[in-house]
């Protein structure tokens, strides 16, 4: 988002953003997640808007609540995560990182399994 848009974020003037992946299960928003497919790291401002405008949008327009105290967020970027995003998912849990080596990992392991149906796996944490 350029800077235009996030002073109207900024001064309550708008609230409706892009959420790239939301898990729904009984009308509770239980996970979201963004995907980022740049040259940089991640900066912690992504998370900082998914928590301040992102998730709080849909709630205020439909009759999904969220999870409590917030739903898991779910972090994907290719080239990696800037190192103060790193460290607020190691001090939160609800927060995981996921860089595209770690999908790919995932899924040449269940290549290799001969299954047709991926496997259950638990995301690496950076």
């Amino acid at each position: 988002m350029g800077p235009a848009v996030d002073d109207e974020h900024a001064a309550g003037r708008r609230w409706s953003g892009e959420i790239d992946i939301v898990g729904v299960h009984r009308n509770r928003v239980r996970v979201v997640g963004e995907y980022r497919e740049t040259t940089r790291p991640m900066p912690a401002s992504v998370l900082e808007e998914l928590r301040t405008f992102r998730i709080p949008a849909p709630l205020t327009t439909s009759a999904l609540t969220a999870s409590k105290p917030e739903p898991y967020i779910l972090l994907f970027a290719r080239a990696g995560f800037d190192p103060a995003l790193v460290e607020a998912a190691n001090t939160d849990d609800s927060i995981s990182l996921i860089t595209a080596d770690d999908l790919v990992a995932t899924l040449t392991a269940d290549a290799s399994t001969g299954r047709d149906e991926p496997e259950r796996h638990t995301v690496r944490r950076v």
